[in-house]
């Protein structure tokens, strides 16, 4: 952290600023500046004219009280402007975003460029971080959200007039190449579903409501009774299931506002998630413990929601059981994402259904084509050309 001499008593700390004449003759206006962390940082103004200090006094006073006197100097490190911003967004950013960006300048922006002076700061020392980073081992990904982080952070910084300009928005990150996308085919999720039922899997329900449905993993294992309406055969997502620096949080917000959505489900998903109450409700009365009839859907004796890190375990188990190819919980979104449009539904609804902000998303993330779409393609063509 940068240390900066205190005001001293009866100077200007915060009033009008203070001017005096040195023992060399030349006049000195001083006022106090607060910086980055709380810090203070005196200004000085020397000449020989008392009338014309004066006057870059009251003008640097009036600047500072606007809030557009830059109060970074040469000893405010990246490692102090952090310190102070990072608070700051808390509130503004959800839970898991906010860790995110904490472990993101903890292990990586801070050790590397945290002792640079913020108004040094380059864009050489942006292409630094990222090579060090890749020496490291880090993936792509990881590399490009240190850059997003470190560039928002000197976004304020150029808000505040600490900076005239952002340097990470000079340098690009390593292109991210689009990872393969791994999906179920239709016959795949019918028989992973089957086999699970035959093992009696005690998740053989969400295994099902995750392949009938494409929500992701947090919305469903936040999902209350109370969310289900049998009448009309809808599940509303309102809520999402993360933790948070390792304590359960289960009233955060869907990802985005597109995110609150209602799921129309089939006859056959309604069925089965009334047999699983009622299956539930009475492995609780054998217990001899209360079952909350507007509980967790998919909760722990004690009626808790499951983790999520149980959840995935337990999928991969059921994965390998079935004899399918290893494929992730995340991945039955995808594959209901991909047997739609193979389908020959519209991007639009399968945007609708994913909860997807926009529909460029979707058509980005499911931009590939399957065999059997290129086997239509060519049959359609063929027609074409035999008139």
């Amino acid at each position: 952290m940068t240390v900066s001499r205190t005001p001293q008593a009866g100077r200007a700390r915060r009033g009008t600023g203070n001017l005096y004449q040195r023992r060399d003759g030349r006049w000195e206006g001083r006022l106090w500046v607060r910086g980055p962390g709380g810090s203070w940082t005196r200004r000085s103004y020397v000449g020989a004219d008392k009338e014309d200090v004066a006057r870059r006094l009251r003008a640097a006073l009036v600047q500072r009280d606007g809030g557009s006197l830059p109060a970074a100097t040469g000893r405010t490190t990246l490692r102090d402007f952090i310190d102070s911003w990072l608070p700051g967004i808390e509130s503004t950013v959800r839970p898991r975003t906010f860790v995110s960006y904490t472990q993101l300048l903890r292990d990586h922006i801070v050790p590397e460029l945290g002792t640079v002076s913020l108004k040094k700061l380059g864009p050489q020392h942006v292409t630094r971080l990222h090579a060090r980073m890749k020496d490291k081992g880090r993936s792509a990904k990881t590399i490009a959200n240190a850059s997003a982080v470190l560039h928002l952070a000197l976004e304020t910084a150029v808000s505040w007039r600490l900076i005239p300009y952002n340097p990470a928005s000079l340098v690009h990150p390593p292109r991210r190449a689009r990872p393969e996308m791994k999906v179920l085919t239709a016959q795949q999720a019918r028989h992973m579903v089957d086999a699970a039922d035959v093992r009696n899997d005690p998740l053989a329900t969400l295994w099902a409501l995750a392949l009938g449905t494409g929500a992701r993993q947090g919305e469903l294992l936040a999902l209350r009774w109370g969310d289900l309406d049998t009448d009309h055969g809808r599940l509303h997502i309102q809520r999402s299931l993360i933790y948070v620096k390792g304590e359960l949080n289960v009233t955060a917000e869907p990802k985005t506002r597109s995110s609150s959505r209602t799921i129309h489900l089939s006859d056959g998903l309604v069925a089965r998630l009334l047999t699983h109450r009622k299956a539930e409700a009475e492995a609780a009365l054998r217990a001899g413990r209360s079952y909350d009839l507007a509980g967790f859907i998919f909760s722990r004796a004690d009626g808790m929601p499951l983790s999520n890190n149980i959840v995935s375990k337990a999928w991969r188990r059921a994965v390998v059981a079935a004899g399918l190819p290893p494929v992730r919980f995340h991945d039955a979104r995808h594959s209901v994402a991909t047997i739609l449009l193979e389908r020959g539904e519209s991007a639009r609804l399968v945007a609708d259904l994913l909860g997807h902000s926009n529909v460029t998303t979707t058509l980005q993330t499911y931009a590939h084509s399957t065999p059997t779409q290129h086997q239509r393609a060519a049959a359609i063509l063929g027609e074409i050309l035999q008139g």
